[in-house]
């Protein structure tokens, strides 16, 4: 069940699909005949449980159209392997980076589905072969199989975190050069880039971006013509009962009652006023 479907109880996030992948984003879908704004990203662009977005109010804000390129589970990766979406983001005024996480993306040691980049597609003979007591056929999302990786022996998972971030460094650095346009990098999460606190939401694995840290931002940061930083857990965790009662559910049945990990909206208020300034000086304003 996709996300749109999950939520529409309380959320209609008029999705459309867009590149040659046709993958789902948020829409409504802006009008591109003119100048606009474009924003790549995961679930924190998307904005899931928010009504507006940071890309909606950055929009009223610019007064001009904000493509909204947030994609659930989304990876650098993804973006890489669209040029219809690079071409869209280079032909923007100014295009919005996300720094995304490092786990969604394909390595040596797994690939992602083209589309869901949060779903394994293959396993290859090297991680089967560092860890040979798995059994890797059990897993379908990456998240799953890495925490158990993690726990089955932290210090051969090393091995896997190396390649995940280097990686990640590669396709961050190639997804920067290849939009022509003027990029701001944007690191949007409740922690620090330094800090490595666990999520309280999922046990062994570091807050979103996951697997990304101070010395990966520092690397790539330089290569987009601004960085903005927004920190902050406000208005967290969200209640998503109406009057005390859940209404909605994951696939499983099981029902979804509190918003512990994405931006509340007003974490989405306070990225859209961080990043405001800089895409005006970027627009001449």
């Amino acid at each position: 069940m996709s996300i749109d479907q999950s939520d529409a109880a309380l959320f209609d996030y008029q999705v459309y699909r867009f590149g040659r992948s046709r993958q789902v984003f948020r829409g409504p879908k802006p009008d591109l005949r003119g100048k606009y704004v474009a924003i790549l990203g995961a679930s924190h662009t998307f904005g899931r449980f928010a009504d507006e977005p940071y890309p909606t109010l950055l929009s009223e804000e610019l007064g001009l159209p904000c493509l909204n390129l947030g994609t659930e589970g989304g990876g650098p990766g993804f973006f890489v392997s669209d040029p219809e979406i690079v071409k869209t983001a280079s032909e923007a005024e100014v295009c919005v980076i996300q720094v995304m996480s490092a786990r969604n993306l394909s390595n040596r040691m797994y690939t992602v589905r083209p589309r869901r980049n949060a779903r394994i597609h293959a396993v290859s003979d090297l991680l089967r072969g560092i860890y040979p007591e798995v059994e890797f056929d059990r897993f379908a999302f990456v998240r799953v199989m890495l925490d158990h990786l993690r726990r089955t022996d932290p210090g051969r998972f090393r091995l896997v975190e190396n390649e995940m971030r280097n990686a990640w460094l590669g396709r961050m650095r190639s997804l920067i050069t290849m939009i022509t346009a003027k990029t701001v990098l944007f690191w949007f999460s409740q922690r620090e880039p330094g800090d490595e606190a666990e999520d309280p939401a999922e046990p062994g694995s570091t807050k979103y971006p996951y697997f990304v840290d101070q010395a990966m931002l520092d690397s790539v940061a330089p290569m987009a013509d601004a960085f903005v930083k927004v920190v902050s857990s406000d208005g967290l965790p969200m209640d998503l009962t109406r009057d005390g009662d859940p209404v909605l559910f994951k696939s499983s049945g099981v029902p979804i009652e509190t918003n512990l990990k994405y931006p509340s909206p007003t974490m989405h208020r306070q990225a859209a006023d961080a990043l405001l300034p800089e895409i005006e000086r970027l627009l001449g304003r």
